[in-house]
């Protein structure tokens, strides 16, 4: 019997070791018996490293990385990230005037030179992001519609049509409705570049020979 207290005593105290006394405050740092998560081989802010040749911890921003500024951001501005894009208010927002107004004023045209290779940009970005569900045309069957996602709209359609390009611009970076937000995955050029495609997907559904160029007219055969 006495081994039997001995054993039954041997494991109450095991027990409030491991266990402590739940509830109850101490100032003495708790017992780990399993630190691997709690004690991590990990740098901390402003810590110094040998591993890289200025000697610190923390590191630059990727070249080219899009500062993210999600809603809490957009409603208090002066929680933006500093490095934030705001020299030119069209040019990040699609948005003319001073944003103390209202509603939002969207403004029309582009802020950066279209060229071949920024249209090609364009294209390369829409189909990684946006064919998926808008499909590569721009009529809203991409490849989700066959897993019930039947609401993506076609951009064929002559309210998507009249919308005008800082509006796509701002819908780009923030998302609507089901469509989520791309602007923490695409650069400044890289939005207008796809808002620019979608244009030149829009006027190739609903082109006439009138757009053609003359000088591209006859070796068309218009």
């Amino acid at each position: 019997m006495r081994y039997f207290y001995a054993i039954l005593l041997f494991l109450v105290v095991a027990v409030l070791a491991i266990a402590g006394f739940r509830g109850q405050l101490s100032k003495k740092p708790p017992v780990l018996l399993f630190g691997d998560m709690h004690e991590q081989p990990k740098f901390r802010a402003q810590d110094s490293s040998s591993l890289f040749p200025d000697r610190r911890a923390d590191r630059p921003a990727v070249p080219g990385t899009v500062p993210f500024v999600n809603a809490k951001q957009e409603t208090y501005p002066f929680l933006a990230p500093r490095d934030r894009f705001r020299e030119d208010r069209y040019l990040t927002t699609g948005e003319i005037g001073d944003g103390s107004v209202g509603e939002t004023d969207f403004g029309a045209g582009f802020p950066i030179r279209i060229t071949h290779e920024l249209m090609l940009q364009g294209e390369r970005r829409y189909e990684i992001h946006c064919a998926v569900c808008h499909g590569r045309t721009g009529n809203g069957e991409g490849i989700t519609r066959q897993y019930g996602m039947i609401a993506t709209p076609s951009f064929h359609d002559t309210r998507l049509r009249e919308m005008s390009d800082g509006e796509i611009y701002s819908v780009i970076v923030h998302g609507r409705g089901t469509m989520g937000e791309y602007g923490s995955k695409l650069t400044v050029e890289e939005r207008w570049a796809v808002t620019a495609y979608v244009r030149a997907l829009q006027l190739a559904g609903h082109a006439s020979p009138e757009d053609v160029p003359e000088a591209l007219r006859e070796g068309m055969g218009l």
